[in-house]
């Protein structure tokens, strides 16, 4: 996805890029060995720094959510986790997020981007 310098935007020597590109990725639900939990991730990237990324992530368990937000202020890339505790059963797991990119003076801006994965059975 794209936000496109306006044309009314001054261009100094330091101009930033006419075009910034931003995209990402949000991990299916799955069982960290390292942590001894459920977990999922998004992670963000644009070509170029932007106003802020925030990331709000919601991972869902049998119908229960733990949602967590995190911003980035500037910044060209984001990571963030959400977690649940191993319950020793087989639960149904999926996740929601959504990255919000904000650049002045860019049209497309704010910048929002959604995504669900499918849902999991996860044990730990």
């Amino acid at each position: 996805m794209t936000l496109t310098r306006k044309a009314d935007t001054p261009k100094g020597v330091n101009a930033p890029a006419d075009v910034i590109y931003c995209g990402g990725y949000l991990s299916l639900p799955y069982v960290s060995s390292l942590y001894g939990d459920i977990r999922t991730e998004i992670e963000v990237q644009c070509t170029a720094v932007v106003d802020s990324i925030d990331l709000y992530l919601n991972l869902y368990r049998d119908g229960s959510t733990t949602t967590t937000t995190k911003r980035f202020n500037p910044a060209n890339y984001g990571f963030h986790f959400s977690n649940f505790p191993c319950q020793g059963t087989t639960n149904s797991y999926f996740a929601g997020g959504t990255a919000v990119f904000t650049k002045a003076g860019y049209a497309g801006s704010p910048l929002v981007m959604n995504g669900t994965t499918p849902q999991v059975s996860l044990a730990c």
